[in-house]
């Protein structure tokens, strides 16, 4: 089965699906984040613990070691949660409307993305996921990115479901 399909990609699909798209690819930096953070209170904790048994640090010594663990604590959490707000203003800011043509071919090992930037020869193997949300289907290439289709192109559901059905048969065939 080949299906060809023409639509234009706005920005209002593009921040439907933003959340899901960022959380795909953020999980990793937020665990490492306060992974950091969680070592720095450890660090604190534990050298309070040792220079009150032993008796060798002074306490303002121990107290300073301890505000700046949790100095270093804050300000990475409240810096990566900014640094996330930031990108995905920045990013918005600079979406514009794009014209794509893709072309999905079940007897094919990869899919065909044109836009008025380039083609891209997408191969189904090494897609990650796919997703069916509320507003579009989502093939991932990478943690970051993902071709969306939106499901308002769409002249009926049966159309959309054959679609999904299509994306989900191509990724499947490639696991």
């Amino acid at each position: 089965m080949i299906k060809e399909l023409n639509f234009e990609l706005t920005k209002m699909d593009v921040e439907n699906n933003l959340e899901k798209i960022y959380n795909a690819s953020s999980k990793g930096v937020g665990i490492v984040q306060i992974l950091k953070s969680l070592t720095c209170l450890m660090l604190c904790i534990l050298t309070l613990y040792i220079g009150l048994k032993t008796g060798y640090l002074e306490l303002s010594f121990i107290l300073t070691i301890c505000i700046l663990s949790v100095i270093i604590f804050f300000t990475g959490f409240f810096l990566c949660m900014h640094k996330k707000k930031s990108l995905v203003k920045v990013f918005l800011e600079n979406i514009n409307t794009r014209k794509i043509y893709l072309e999905l071919n079940s007897e094919e090992e990869n899919f065909i993305c044109k836009e008025d930037i380039g083609d891209t020869l997408v191969h189904w193997r090494k897609v990650p996921k796919i997703d069916n949300n509320q507003h579009s289907f989502l093939i991932f290439t990478g943690n970051n990115s993902a071709y969306i289709i939106p499901k308002r192109i769409f002249s009926s559901e049966n159309e959309c479901n054959e679609v999904w059905n299509l994306i989900q048969e191509c990724f499947n065939k490639s696991r």
